[in-house]
């Protein structure tokens, strides 16, 4: 059966489980399968006012609109006072679009999607090459 993880209240099998699970706020469902999602994100869809996203092929993430990374990062930014056009963020999948967009440095890793490639400023190398410190270096540190 499908895996659904309420963020914060841990792994749970089982409708009773996640209903159980569903009576404390929750704001992210992550739901992973070994098979494909693509159904059942198609039925998903149709709920009004939840987003969705993934981390990976076989994973779906389910949240109110308006929730999600770039959301995140702007609060964490206007609550240290950093102007967005000096944040740096890295990213490689679905889930991360937003933060790459709403930051000055969006940076997709060499293994990034796509999807996440086509919307980040910047992009670097995968993590087995380097590619965090060297972003850091380049954009943050301004080394290179």
């Amino acid at each position: 059966g499908v895996l659904v993880r309420a963020l914060g209240y841990g792994y749970h099998h089982g409708p009773e489980e996640t209903f159980r699970c569903c009576q404390t706020p929750v704001f992210k469902f992550y739901i992973c399968d070994n098979v494909p999602l693509a159904p059942l994100r198609q039925q998903l869809q149709s709920i009004p006012g939840i987003a969705l996203t993934q981390s990976g092929e076989n994973n779906i993430e389910v949240m109110p609109i308006g929730v999600d990374k770039g959301t995140g990062v702007r609060d964490m930014a206007r609550m240290l006072g950093i102007s967005m056009d000096q944040v740096m963020t890295l990213g490689d999948q679905e889930n991360d679009i937003p933060m790459l967009m709403a930051a000055g440095y969006g940076v997709a890793m060499g293994n990034a999607s796509d999807a996440t490639k086509k919307v980040a400023r910047y992009q670097t190398e995968d993590l087995d090459h380097g590619g965090f410190a060297k972003a850091i270096r380049r954009w943050a540190l301004k080394e290179e």
